[in-house]
């Protein structure tokens, strides 16, 4: 038995190509629980397939489904294709964190946090990066009370009617703070630099013909830098 630790998009990809594997972990965990529900994906609708040895990709998922492309991907409609991955190509799965892996001979133990135990051969680390979030000083000594890492908040309806501060200008940032505002938080935005914003560079803006030739030229890695840097 291979085991995977995590069921996230490269845990469950990794068991779609390993026979015998066994996924631990509750499915999607950190995008169905730490990103805001109506949430748009960075990613562009051809970047987003999860891997298989054969078929299920974001494609096959749209054409079994009659799902229509969306772009940019809603984030549901990205949770709806990882379950029906998962569903077709993981074949053992355990919903339970791993809490413990150590030598068993030539063999590796993996006890969960429920107490379940099983030796692997290998074991494959797929567990993202929510679980080593970091704050930096001198937010780190506050950390917990009013002063939280925008990953920890799905729900910005209980910032309604307050004063919110949000620091950061990247997407994460930006995000959060349209969110909150929209939810009725007073917001403000807190930067080091200027916000930089590249709408023009997103694949679904509209083109003619000879700006679509153009773009996919000066884009192959889509929004993704600036030409020829992307290259």
């Amino acid at each position: 038995m291979i085991a995977v630790v995590g069921a996230g998009p490269f845990g469950l990809s990794v068991a779609a190509h390993v026979p015998g594997s066994r996924v631990y972990g509750e499915p999607m965990r950190t995008w169905r629980t730490q990103m805001p529900a109506d949430m748009l994906m960075r990613s562009a609708w051809q970047e987003t397939s999860l891997s298989a040895s054969a078929g299920g990709t974001i494609d096959d998922f749209a054409a079994a489904t009659g799902t229509p492309r969306q772009e940019p991907l809603p984030l549901q409609v990205f949770l709806r294709y990882a379950e029906w991955f998962r569903k077709r190509y993981v074949q053992d799965e355990v919903s339970d964190d791993v809490a413990r892996i150590e030598p068993a001979g030539d063999l590796l133990r993996v006890t969960t946090a429920t107490g379940q135990s099983a030796d692997a051969s290998a074991v494959v680390i797929a567990v993202g990066v929510a679980p080593f979030a970091y704050a930096p000083p001198p937010f780190d000594a506050v950390l917990g009370d009013r002063v939280e890492l925008a990953t920890a908040r799905r729900d910005a309806a209980a910032l309604a009617g307050k004063r919110v501060a949000v620091i950061g200008g990247g997407q994460n940032a930006l995000e959060s703070a349209g969110i909150a505002a929209r939810e009725g938080a007073d917001v403000e935005l807190l930067v080091r630099s200027q916000v930089r914003w590249f709408a023009a560079r997103e694949p679904e803006t509209p083109r003619g013909p000879v700006r679509r030739a153009l773009y996919k030229l000066a884009y192959p890695a889509l929004g993704y830098g600036p030409p020829p840097l992307n290259r």
